[in-house]
């Protein structure tokens, strides 16, 4: 042999490097058409609680995420709702509500909080 290369068509040496090149965006094209069939909710409709300002995004008011975690059958650790235990949260939209009354334009009713003579 003189050093040449094995090919004798040129179309033959080009058709195999255009397959290279595509064959891993082959692979790749079911992720792109993959559509989950059932998508279930993450959101329901915001709790309102007298004497609470409401919990507002943008200008609507916040939806409360729903807690269901699908465990597949194992025990959980802690009972559940423990997490009702760090702070009070009557509309059960993950924000305590003490904080919500800030944000909602009222006083802080927390027992550290620093209120000054300027309020």
């Amino acid at each position: 042999m003189q050093g040449r290369p094995s090919f004798s068509n040129p179309r033959q040496a080009m058709f195999l490097v255009l397959l290279m090149l595509f064959l891993p965006l082959a692979s790749q094209s079911q992720a792109f058409s993959y559509v989950p069939d059932v998508e279930e909710p993450t959101h329901t409709a915001p709790i309102l609680v007298e004497d609470l300002p409401p919990l507002v995004c943008g200008d609507d008011l916040c939806d409360r995420p729903l807690r269901m975690f699908d465990r597949n059958g194992r025990d959980a650790n802690m009972d559940y709702g423990w997490w009702q235990s760090y702070g009070p949260d009557l509309d059960w939209n993950g924000m305590d509500d003490r904080l919500q009354r800030i944000l909602g334009g009222l006083d802080s009713i927390s027992p550290t909080a620093i209120v000054g003579p300027d309020g």
